[in-house]
């Protein structure tokens, strides 16, 4: 097949360009909203596998479509979400320090902390964490979305853990 996009993105992102360069060399390759908002929900959620949105270069898939050629990029592994792991619930101090980090966290990789930090980026990254925190992660919304979601399938301990999270969460970037 052509890998021409994906060369073509990979030459966009570029982290030694100089912000406008950055902003304009990503644009036909980059869904940037979507970007947003994949490290908005990623780092609300206390994503903690080794993907783009948690500051490592694993876990994740580019997708590129027929029409729109724009790459969206796509969390999967999702079994350390909202302080549970995939095989047991982490201790009180690691829900803490999950709890507490950074909304940069993804930084730690060049790229998206050139992405999240870009003028044009940022306000809207900040717009977004506000909107997910007082809408779909609000304290009242979220156990009941949790519930809906996952009610039945997992024991109830763990949704509570899962609230508990999300509340630290909350109170940390208050």
């Amino acid at each position: 097949g052509d890998w021409s996009d994906l060369i073509s993105l990979t030459y966009a992102l570029r982290s030694s360009q100089s912000d406008s360069a950055f902003w304009a060399a990503i644009q036909p390759w980059v869904d940037v909203e979507e970007w947003i908002r994949y490290f908005a929900y990623l780092n609300l959620i206390g994503y903690d596998e080794t993907a783009l949105g948690s500051g490592s270069a694993d876990d994740y898939t580019l997708y590129s479509g027929p029409y729109d050629r724009r790459f969206r990029v796509l969390a999967h592994d999702h079994d350390a979400d909202f302080g549970i792991n995939n095989s047991d619930q982490w201790t009180a101090t690691t829900i803490s320090n999950l709890a507490s980090q950074s909304i940069f966290r993804a930084a730690g990789l060049a790229v998206p902390g050139k992405f999240l930090r870009h003028p044009s980026v940022a306000p809207r990254y900040y717009e977004l964490l506000l909107e997910y925190l007082n809408g779909f992660f609000h304290e009242e919304n979220l156990p009941a979305h949790l519930r809906d979601a996952l009610g039945g399938r997992i024991p109830s301990t763990v949704l509570d853990t899962m609230s508990g999270f999300a509340d630290q969460r909350r109170a940390s970037l208050a």
